[in-house]
């Protein structure tokens, strides 16, 4: 007998690990806490004018003693056999990607692949190089942190930060200027902590040292959300940027747990003898909705009343795009090629015959939305003799090279930009809307390199294959052989 999809408690909100339950890690509020009438800590998560004024997250469990007597060579850690110059390198050694938050990942991981959710490349210049920060940036509640956390935020200063951001001023803005947000707002040092330790946990090979990060990174991350709360209810010119940077760093964190839970949901799928059930199919989508929950919370931050202040002075190479392209268009005869394919679409729900839906509208407005970023990401997408390999991340079609991508930022307009509706009838598992869910994921599928979207694409097609008819199989045969994988024989 398979084993049926779950979700580990440990992962859950708060209520839901001191019950020691599975918790569904539904946005805002999830089931049991619904059921029994409990302040959910979820509720911290998507920012919303509407947010409860219940404070949740007040209490978070302590950090594992374990990390105390962890010595800083199993953590990755040991400055003095690893320097600033030698982070790439050393990554690329590792052959085998073992965190049980990246196993779908088929290719190595890099050390310099991260990218902050929604970050920004302007301009191209040279980042000279920066040293470790005071210790004062990096005192957390008003107390020194332990040496082996002080070892951490050394990796995200030399390693972690560099990967948040292509260009160098982005790059800049999160190794120094973010750090010295956290002495006034503790909450973000949390954050901060939790994302490099996921970081950490994906590149490590130790099985043991690995659940010691994922174990620090949750419970970072629950510290993190009870003071963010309260943060996200009080936006304002003076919190805009920790708050910003924070939404960021909860966005990967939630990313990495949905492709968690997909990784789950697959494995699941191979240990049964017949065919996905529904409640499989409908935990796949759940997990792809989460993906959307964490994308546009951050975007919501970003397009607050505050976002002209996020926008401004230190934080502006983080959040601004003035460069891209005002007109939107196929770069390349390939992306032509593409737009067609896109174009074809239109006929899922419109041909003689049927009579109109209201849901057409709808599904228009998604495909020249999507046929829109296919035509940015080519225009973003230069030839590898244009651009610094340090400034970018590789770019393929049909699993060949086709250039390095200046922004994956560009990638997320997408989804971030869908309408409620929408949202609600991929949940409903609507033919149209997954299959245009199907055909965003080559876009994810394409991108290389980046350790916090591996596994994204992949399963997003998995998830829409799970859900449609077998006869409609066939729908999203572009899709599947972009990801490389035997769909089809998963359900078999």
């Amino acid at each position: 007998m398979g084993l049926r999809p779950h979700n580990k408690s440990r992962l859950g909100c708060q209520q839901c690990k001191r019950r020691k339950i599975k918790c569904d890690l539904r946005p805002r509020v999830c089931a049991n806490c619904e059921k029994r009438g409990l302040d959910c800590g979820f509720q911290s998560l998507i920012p919303s004018t509407s947010l409860s004024a219940s404070n949740a997250w007040l209490s978070s469990p302590m950090v594992p003693s374990s990390l105390a007597s962890t010595p800083p060579r199993l953590l990755g850690l040991d400055s003095s056999k690893e320097s600033p110059g030698k982070c790439s390198s050393s990554a690329k050694q590792i052959s085998r990607p073992t965190s049980r938050l990246s196993r779908s990942a088929t290719k190595p991981a890099s050390i310099h692949v991260m990218v902050a959710a929604l970050e920004l490349c302007p301009e191209r210049h040279h980042l000279p190089h920066c040293g470790p920060s005071t210790t004062s940036l990096w005192e957390l509640e008003g107390k020194s942190l332990a040496p082996q956390r002080q070892n951490i935020l050394v990796h995200f200063e030399l390693c972690t930060s560099q990967s948040l951001a292509t260009d160098a001023p982005a790059k800049a803005a999160w190794q120094r200027f973010v750090p010295t947000l956290v002495s006034k707002n503790p909450y973000l040092g949390h954050a901060l902590l939790s994302v490099t330790a996921l970081h950490l946990a994906h590149l490590e090979q130790d099985r043991n040292v690995e659940q010691t990060m994922m174990l620090l990174a949750t419970s970072q991350m629950d510290k993190a959300l009870a003071r963010y709360a309260h943060e996200l209810r009080n936006l304002s010119k003076h919190n805009a940027s920790a708050v910003f940077a924070c939404s960021s760093f909860v966005c990967i964190f939630l990313i990495r747990i949905a492709v968690s839970d997909m990784k789950e949901s697959r494995d699941a799928l191979a240990a049964r003898v017949t065919k996905p059930s529904p409640a499989s199919a409908n935990e796949m989508i759940k997990a792809v909705l989460k993906i959307y929950h964490a994308l546009y919370g951050t975007n919501l931050v970003l397009h607050s009343n505050s976002a002209p202040i996020v926008g401004q002075g230190e934080m502006e190479s983080i959040v601004t795009r003035p460069w891209w392209p005002k007109r939107r268009f196929p770069a390349t005869w390939q992306a032509l090629k593409e737009d067609k394919k896109l174009a074809e679409l239109e006929k899922l729900w419109k041909y003689p015959g049927r009579q109109c839906n209201p849901h057409f509208e709808c599904f228009r407005r998604a495909l020249l939305h999507l046929r829109q970023v296919f035509a940015l990401v080519s225009q973003l997408t230069m030839p590898h003799s244009d651009l610094d390999v340090g400034q970018s991340i590789p770019n393929s079609v049909d699993h060949t090279p086709a250039g390095l991508l200046r922004d994956r930022g560009a990638i997320f307009e997408w989804i971030i930009g869908l309408p409620k509706a929408f949202v609600d009838l991929i949940q409903q598992q609507n033919r149209e809307a997954l299959v245009l869910l199907a055909h965003f994921a080559i876009l994810m599928v394409r991108v290389q390199s980046v350790w916090w979207l591996e596994g994204i694409g992949t399963n997003m097609v998995v998830a829409v294959a799970m859900s449609l008819p077998q006869k409609d199989l066939h729908l999203i045969d572009w899709p599947i052989v972009e990801t490389a994988m035997d769909v089809p024989s998963l359900f078999h």
